[in-house]
C-alpha cells in the first residue's frame, strides 16, 4: 500500500465516521423528549419492582457480585448519593449492581437496612432505605450518627467524580435481566 492509498482510505473512513456521528446526534435530538419519558416510566416501574422484590434480590445477591456475568446491570432509579453546598453539587444516580452491593457490604446502611438515597447538604441530611419491602425516608439526621467509614465516604466521592454512563440514551443492561434471573 502506498502513502497515497493509505491517506485516501483513511479519509473515506473518517468521512463515514463523521456521517455516523451526525446521524447519531440527529437521532438523539429528534427523539429526546419521547425517549426521556419512556426511560422515566421504566425507572419508576423498576424502582417499584426492586423495592417490592428486595428480599428475593437480597437472598440472591451473590448472582450479581463482582465476578458474575450480571455484575454490570445498571441501577438508575435511585439517587444514591447527593452532596451539595454553595460550591456545587455531586450526584450518584447510576451504579452497577455489583458496586451497589459492595457499598452495602462496606456499611452504606442505616440501622442495618440498605440505603438507596442519601442527600448530604450543608445544613440538612435526608436518607431513604429499604425496610420490609418498603421505602422509609428520614430527614434531619446528622452525619456522625450514620457511622460511615472514611473508606466508604472516599468511595462515594470517587463515584460522584466518575460518570458510569455518558448519555441517558445509551444502551446498557437494565433491571429486566435481573427480573428474569430472579424469576428462575
Amino acid at each position: 500500500m502506498t502513502l497515497e492509498q493509505y491517506n485516501k482510505i483513511l479519509h473515506n473512513i473518517n468521512s463515514q465516521i463523521e456521517t455516523l456521528q451526525q446521524s447519531r446526534t440527529a437521532l438523539i435530538e429528534q427523539n429526546q423528549e419521547h425517549i426521556k419519558k419512556q426511560i422515566e416510566k421504566r425507572q419508576e416501574t423498576d424502582r417499584k419492582w426492586f423495592v417490592k422484590n428486595f428480599d428475593v434480590f437480597w437472598n440472591n445477591r451473590h448472582k450479581f457480585g463482582k465476578d458474575t456475568p450480571h455484575a454490570d446491570i445498571i441501577i438508575d432509579f435511585f439517587n444514591l448519593y447527593t452532596r451539595g453546598n454553595k460550591i456545587g453539587r455531586k450526584f450518584i444516580d447510576y451504579i452497577t449492581i455489583s458496586d451497589l452491593i459492595a457499598l452495602w457490604d462496606l456499611g452504606y446502611k442505616y440501622n442495618g437496612y440498605p440505603i438507596v438515597e442519601y442527600i448530604n447538604l450543608t445544613f440538612s441530611h435526608k436518607l431513604t432505605y429499604i425496610k420490609n419491602e418498603k421505602l422509609v425516608t428520614i430527614t434531619g439526621i446528622d452525619e456522625e450518627s450514620l457511622g460511615f467509614s472514611p473508606l466508604l465516604c472516599a468511595i462515594l466521592e470517587y463515584l460522584c467524580a466518575h460518570t458510569i454512563i455518558s448519555s441517558r440514551f445509551e444502551e446498557y443492561k437494565t433491571l429486566q435481566i435481573m427480573k428474569t434471573i430472579l424469576a428462575n
